[in-house]
């Protein structure tokens, strides 16, 4: 008996409503305007690290594959700072937190 290929059932995307408690779509653009992709904190805080440890680094300027934050052209090396924030960080136990839309957002983290 051959076993059926298992078949990931699709995640519902909630739309965006007051009614659900999201922003209004003006609010949320305005958000998700502040969040800045490049020249963070921990971005900031690693080049700072490696120009003082003599490692010389470049931002890439013309656009690399993956869009990385730093290239080592030496080593033919990039690097990508990740933040936690989006990546799951400390996933096991903040999972039990979420109070609304539990089953959307912890599939979502599956992936």
């Amino acid at each position: 008996m051959k076993n059926k290929p298992y078949i990931r059932p699709k995640i519902a995307i909630p739309q965006f409503s007051e009614e659900n408690g999201f922003y209004t779509t003006k609010a949320r653009s305005f958000n998700m305007s502040q969040i800045k992709g490049k020249n963070t904190k921990p971005e900031k805080l690693l080049k700072k690290a490696l120009w003082q440890a003599g490692v010389r680094y470049k931002t890439p300027k013309k656009p690399l594959f993956g869009k990385p934050d730093i290239s080592l052209k030496k080593y033919k090396l990039v690097i990508f700072v990740d933040g936690a924030f989006w990546h799951g960080y400390d996933w096991q136990n903040r999972k039990h937190a979420i109070k609304s839309n539990r089953e959307f957002w912890i599939e979502k983290n599956r992936c």
